[in-house]
């Protein structure tokens, strides 16, 4: 019997998931480092700096530059680019939001373009039909982990003399034909959050080999000001800036977490690859594809579709969704459900419509025929209607763990139909409220 009717769960002891991040020797080791120096914040301090030194050197890039978000990372690398009040920046229409709000961040307005069913990644096959005379520039997710088709990207952006950027939020450790991402752009950005690879607790990093524009998100990062080794060299701002300095408590953390990037990249990808091989063939069932050839994927998130229609079940595949992530829980899988609707259908977008509508430093620039209506993107649309999430294949959660979700999993299936029934109900907002 289900355990959301009462039977015995698959994964009865809590305990069997670890913590992520691991908090460790190393971790506790470079904290106290800190602590002890006295030194705790500065763009130019040393945990920082070796933190930017070393990232920079992995992605193979002439500069670096850590911040505090990689909301703020994204933000100094459209402005490094020069984007500004009035231009067009075109984005996947699936992602997390930081995508997109960074556009309006700087004043410019965001151009959704659908993704790939196979990949979730934008759709470089769309992207050529929304440029026009305003657009500046591309930005590419390489979304959970799997990069973009960078190749095709670089040639359009190329051909139209357009930026390109790369959110690399999920993907640090990523590989793209030989070169890692972050460093197949113009400009990329990472985020150090705690639910990424590369857990700062929190931070970003920009990464570029151009001059320019990593002078530009330097000053940027210190209100505009400019600074060398520390030393402000005038006391002026030529430019709007902000204060996205990091501190060297996160420097010092991330610093410790890259010590275990490469292994606990292995362990990720293998428990990755054990789960969805135990459930890619039940009916209903998709996932994104575990190699590609030219690439790799490090799955910074595992995200399965469901589709009801396939099974035969009287309700829509958001419908059953929202079950199954009731009945994995019960059972002690921990899925959960990560965006529910596309990026254009959040009504801070839904503001800048098509009548030029919206926030005041938009109003003079829009275009009168942008129209951000969901059914624009019906590839993204569906992937945020029937799709479910889990990161527990994080170390220290072991391929033992990874067996039990496999065989939660294939318990729920096997009673989908009672699953089916379960009577849950979502509000306007879309949050659950079963029974």
């Amino acid at each position: 019997m289900l355990a959301i009717f009462g039977g015995n769960p698959v994964i009865a002891n809590k305990e069997l998931h670890g913590h992520y991040p691991p908090i460790g020797i190393s971790e506790r080791q470079r904290i106290s480092a800190v602590l002890d120096s006295g030194i705790l914040w500065g763009p130019w301090a040393p945990m920082t700096r070796e933190l930017e030194q070393k990232w920079a050197e992995r992605t193979g890039v002439s500069h670096c530059a850590a911040l505090n978000s990689g909301t703020a990372a994204l933000h100094c690398a459209l402005a490094g680019c020069g984007v500004k009040v009035g231009d067009e920046v075109i984005v996947p229409a699936y992602s997390f939001i930081a995508t997109a709000s960074a556009v309006l961040m700087v004043g410019a307005i965001p151009i959704f373009v659908d993704i790939q069913p196979e990949t979730g990644n934008i759709n470089p096959d769309l992207v050529e039909a929304a440029i026009t005379d305003k657009t500046k520039a591309i930005v590419t997710v390489h979304l959970h982990g799997l990069p973009a088709d960078m190749e095709q990207l670089r040639a359009i952006a190329q051909r139209h003399q357009l930026y390109l950027i790369e959110d690399c939020a999920q993907a640090h450790g990523a590989i793209y034909q030989g070169k890692a991402v972050g460093s197949l752009s113009d400009v990329g950005a990472f985020s150090l959050n705690a639910t990424k690879v590369l857990a700062g607790p929190e931070g970003g990093l920009l990464t570029t080999n151009s001059d320019a524009i990593f002078n530009r998100a330097a000053k940027m990062r210190v209100f505009g000001t400019e600074w060398h080794e520390g030393k402000q060299i005038v006391r002026d701002a030529d430019s709007l800036g902000y204060n996205y300095r990091t501190n060297e408590l996160m420097a010092a953390f991330a610093l410790a977490r890259l010590e275990s990037l490469d292994s606990e990249q292995e362990i990720r990808i293998s428990n990755a690859q054990h789960l969805i091989n135990g459930i890619k063939d039940l009916p209903g069932v998709s996932v994104p594809p575990l190699q590609v050839e030219d690439r790799n994927h490090i799955f910074q998130m595992i995200r399965v579709r469901v589709n009801a229609k396939i099974l035969g079940l009287k309700l829509s595949s958001e419908e059953l969704r929202e079950r199954i992530v009731f009945a994995l829980a019960a059972e002690g899988a921990n899925w959960w459900i990560w965006e529910r609707k596309p990026l254009p259908a959040y009504s801070i977008f839904q503001s800048l419509n098509a009548d030029g509508d919206g926030y005041p430093w938009c109003l003079p620039q829009a275009r009168k025929n942008i129209s951000y209506h969901p059914g624009n993107y019906p590839v993204s649309l569906a992937t945020s209607r029937d799709s479910i999430f889990t990161t527990a294949h994080f170390p220290p959660n072991t391929a033992n763990l990874m067996e039990l979700y496999v065989e939660a999993f294939h318990k729920v299936w096997a009673n989908l139909d009672a699953v089916s029934k379960l009577p849950i109900l979502l509000n306007e907002n879309g949050i659950q409220k079963p029974f």
